[in-house]
Order: C-alpha cells, then sequence, then structure tokens
C-alpha cells in the first residue's frame, strides 16, 4: 500500500459552482421526462447491455418491415417510440457515466489519502495519550469514536 499521497489538487469555488448550476441545468431540462421506477420493479425488468443491443435494434427493424409477427397485444409504433427514447437516452447516459467515473475516482484518491493520514495520526495520539498528554487524550477519545465496536479501546489496530 502506498504511504505517500496520490492526488493533490484544489477544485476552484468557481468551478464547483458552476459545474452545480450546469447539472442544475441538465436536472431542469431532463426533469420532465422522469419516472417513478422501485428497486422491485427493477429488479424484474429485463436488463439491456452492449450484447442485447443489436437484437433490440434488428427486431425493431423486422417489425417495422413485417409488422405481420408481431404479437397484437404489442403496438409496433410504442415499440419504435421506447427504441428510440433508448437510443436517445444512452447518448446522454454514456458521457454521464464516464463524468461519474472520473469524479469517483477523484473522491477514491482524495477520500483514501485523507483517511491514511487521519489513521496515522490518531496512532500518535494514542501514543502521546498513552504516555500521559492530557491534550492528546481528548483527541484520541473523540477520535476513537469511529472504530465503536470494533473490539477493545486500548487494542485496537489502526
Amino acid at each position: 500500500m502506498s504511504t505517500g499521497n496520490r492526488i493533490s489538487e484544489e477544485i476552484p469555488q468557481e468551478v464547483i459552482d458552476a459545474v452545480k448550476a450546469k447539472l442544475s441545468e441538465v436536472d431542469s431540462l431532463i426533469k420532465p421526462f422522469y419516472v417513478e421506477l422501485s428497486v422491485a420493479d427493477k429488479i424484474h425488468l429485463s436488463k439491456v447491455n452492449e450484447k442485447t443491443l443489436p437484437f433490440i435494434e434488428k427486431g425493431v427493424q423486422y417489425i417495422n418491415s413485417n409488422p405481420e409477427f408481431l404479437p397484437p397485444y404489442h403496438d409496433a409504433a410504442e415499440v419504435s417510440r421506447d427504441s428510440k427514447l433508448f437510443a436517445i437516452v444512452s447518448q446522454i447516459l454514456l458521457p454521464a457515466k464516464q463524468i461519474v467515473e472520473q469524479l469517483e475516482k477523484i473522491s477514491t484518491l482524495s477520500g483514501s489519502d485523507t483517511y491514511f493520514t487521519i489513521r496515522s495520526y490518531y496512532k500518535s495520539v494514542q501514543r502521546a495519550s498513552a504516555e500521559g498528554n492530557a491534550n492528546a487524550k481528548i483527541i484520541a477519545n473523540e477520535l476513537e469514536k469511529r472504530f465503536e465496536g470494533q473490539g477493545k479501546t486500548g487494542s485496537k489496530t489502526v
């Protein structure tokens, strides 16, 4: 495990504010098309991935060219609308996922760097507390709350 700091960036507040404003704008634009979908409902829905997409595209083409094989309880126009909507949303979703993945990388590295350093600091505070430093004891008591329920207070490995 690396003990060094793996990321050292500062995002200016004006960039943060601009990104949040743009995200709010995107949310406002797409909000009229939002749908409610429970976790239970989502579990039972068919999953579409890269392998499924060619099947869907070809099937829509066949429905349009040979609608006589479409069961009467399905609507060809609705299949076409759903297929187009899926394609359009996918065009938005891919770059959004790429942004989320990059933000998650930044969050993971910066969070890990911070946590590693704070754990080292906590160990140092624990040593100073054990040596009788009153200020260190106050800090150690506060920081040890993170590890409550994980064993004996005095024998924790951080």
